[in-house]
Formats: structure tokens, sequence, C-alpha cells
């Protein structure tokens, strides 16, 4: 009643007049009882958005689209009516994963024994891979570093993390390998094919 006169009359004054607190009015304005959605609907929906959007959305997607649509309802709730409808997320299915080949595995003697300082150049290289975000994705870059006076003597970027990034690393130098004694890289899985030497 107070919302609808507003336009003619002052709300303190309409508050005044029916005894009640301006605070309480603003209260009740800020406060509307939530609309509860029954369970039927509940389920409607739940599953309406399921099969939307391929049948791999969880009870945490669900509810985030629920609120974009304006229904307010717990991830509690919705994990129920999906355990009730029998439907799953694609994420908490265990998919096998074939393990993937190791190219090297012997030991290679660490040459280097972390002594960085009085080579020649060329004479010993260091290497490793790193990522940074470019575009909203992740890209690779690998470096090899001469230790004689810290210049990058090979460098190679992709959007892949694999060996092919090495190897074009290698064919960006300008130099001889030859010349190379120490190449020391850690142990990743990109880098164990090429080692130590």
């Amino acid at each position: 009643m107070i919302s609808s006169n507003a336009h003619k009359y002052p709300i303190s004054a309409q508050c005044d007049i029916l005894g009640i607190a301006r605070s309480t009015y603003y209260f009740s304005c800020n406060h509307l009882p939530k609309s509860r959605i029954n369970d039927e609907a509940l389920a409607d929906d739940v599953e309406r958005i399921y099969r939307d959007n391929r049948c791999v959305y969880g009870a945490r997607k669900i509810k985030e689209k629920l609120q974009s649509e304006g229904k307010q309802v717990s991830r509690t709730r919705i994990v129920r009516v999906m355990k009730n409808l029998g439907l799953t997320s694609a994420y908490t299915h265990k998919k096998y994963r074939k393990p993937g080949e190791v190219p090297n595995e012997s030991e290679a003697p660490d040459l280097l024994k972390r002594r960085f300082t009085g080579y020649k150049p060329l004479c010993a290289l260091v290497s490793d891979l790193t990522y940074v975000r470019v575009a909203g994705r992740w890209a690779y870059t690998c470096l090899f570093l001469d230790l004689a006076n810290r210049e990058i003597v090979g460098h190679a970027a992709s959007w892949h993390r694999d060996a092919n990034l090495v190897k074009s690393t290698v064919a960006s130098m300008d130099a001889n390998l030859f010349d190379v004694d120490i190449f020391h890289t850690d142990r990743g899985s990109e880098a164990r094919q090429y080692g130590d030497r």
C-alpha cells in the first residue's frame, strides 16, 4: 500500500499515519519472501538443463544456470534431485587413460654439479620449459642458455608442450652442436630423451 501511494504521499508520512517505523518498511521492501520452487518443477528444470548441455552438467553448473534464470536453489537440493532422476555429471565418471610412453628412463649423470660459472662459450648449455598465459590460453616456451655469458642461444614457443618444442629449439640454434660438452636439463618428460651428455 505504501509503495503504491509513494508517488502521491511521502513514505515517512504514510509510515507515521500507519504507525510503523520507516526502517521496517524499507527492510520489508529489500527482503521480499522468495518463491520456493516445488520439487516437480525443479526436477523438470534440472533435467531440461542437463539434457540441453549434452548431459555433462553437474550440480554446480546447473545451480549457476538456474540462478541466471532467476531461480535460487541450493546445490544440496539439486544433488538430491539429480540422484532421484539418476543423472550424473560427466566429470564423476572415472576415465581410463593409457599411460604415456617414457622416451628414456636411463640414468643420466649430473655433469654440471651445480657449477654455473667458468665455462667457455657453448661448452655448457642449460635448458628448461616454462609456460605463460597468452590470450586466455597456455603457451609454452623452451630456452637454451649458454652458461659462459648467460646468452640465450636457442628458443622456441608453441601451444603444445611436447618433444617437438624441444626439437624446434635445437633447430633454432645458430651454433655447431659438436662444440657443446654439457647439455643440462631437468628430467621432464619432454626433455628426457635429450638428457646430459
